[in-house]
Order: structure tokens, then sequence, then C-alpha cells
């Protein structure tokens, strides 16, 4: 036969240092103050989960010896929780207002880059009637001092032409990455 301290001992290395889980500890506390109703167990043991409270929380609360201290853990899982909400709270806001500042540079962006797309498509215009008359003076060149000429600008036009083909395309895709960036913020602004 073991003695009772034996008993005793055993059972409580058999415990260990383990915290109880949500559950268990709403519902030595439930027992403890008398609470019958399943429902604000399963709320409060939700809600345990949900924040995350401490082993230190749940092993107060599980530990009540009366309805006073149950209230006491309670009140300070409930405020810890509270606090651990604002400030999740906060940092949703700044990382929203963040994303609403990348939206609007976007914004802003994809405006510039196609103001420059539209400079450009001028441009073109403007270049292609001056190739359509270089090209008529070619043709109408009486001389070959005047058709060298016209040649000379007619291949100087179409230099400058590919140049403004390059910078349109880059106008293009500065113009559809910033739509991207527009679309990425305000992805971002919504999570």
């Amino acid at each position: 036969m073991r003695a009772p301290g034996v008993v005793l001992i055993l059972a409580l290395i058999g415990c260990g240092d383990r915290a109880p889980s949500c559950k268990e500890a709403i519902e030595k506390a439930a027992r403890t103050v008398g609470e019958t109703l399943p429902a604000l167990s399963r709320d409060m043991t939700a809600v345990c989960e949900r924040s995350g409270w401490t082993a230190e929380q749940r092993t107060c609360l599980a530990n009540a010896a009366d309805a006073a201290s149950a209230a006491t853990c309670l009140a300070g899982a409930l405020i810890s929780t509270a606090v651990q909400s604002r400030e999740q709270s906060r940092q949703i806001e700044r990382a929203a207002n963040q994303a609403a500042q990348d939206a609007q540079a976007a914004r802003k962006q994809a405006q510039d880059a196609q103001a420059q797309v539209e400079r450009l498509a001028k441009d073109f215009n403007d270049l292609d009637h001056r190739l359509a008359d270089a090209q008529t003076e070619l043709i109408q060149s009486q001389t070959d001092a005047a058709r060298a000429a016209a040649k000379t600008r007619l291949e100087g036009l179409r230099t400058e032409y590919a140049a403004l083909d390059a910078r349109v395309a880059a106008a293009k895709a500065a113009a559809a990455q910033a739509e991207r960036a527009i679309g990425q913020a305000l992805a971002g602004s919504a999570r």
C-alpha cells in the first residue's frame, strides 16, 4: 500500500506543467461558478482560441476557486484580448492607409504615363506629316543635290521615327506597369 503523500506526488507529476486548453479552462471555470449554459461555454472557448489566451490566463481561469476569482481571471484575459484586438485594428488601419497612398501614387504614375503616351502619339502624327513632306520633296526634286538632301532628310526622319517608336513602346510599358501597380495597391487595401 502506498502512502497518501506518494499518491499526491505521483498525481502532481502526472499533471506536469501543462496548461489547460481553452476548452478545459472554460469548462472548469463554468463548473466553479455553476454556469450551465453550453452555448456560453462554446462562445467563450472560441474567444479564448481565437485570441490566443496565454497559458497563464488559462491556468488562472481553470484554477479559480470561486466566482470572484474566475471573474478576475476572465476580466484579465478579456482586457488582454481587447488590447490585442485594438492593436490589430490599428495595424490594419495603417496597412489600409498605406495601400490607399500606394494606389494614389500608382494612379498618378498611370496618369503621367498615359499623358506621355498621348504626347508621343501627337509627336508621331507630326513626324508622319514630316515624313510625307520629305517623301514628296524627294519625288519632286529636280537636281541630284536636291535629291541627295531630301534622301538625307528622309533618313534622318526615319531614324527619328525609330527612336520615337522605342519611346512610345517604353511609355506604353510604363503605363501598363502603372495600371498593374494600381491593381496591386487596390488588392493590398482590400486585405
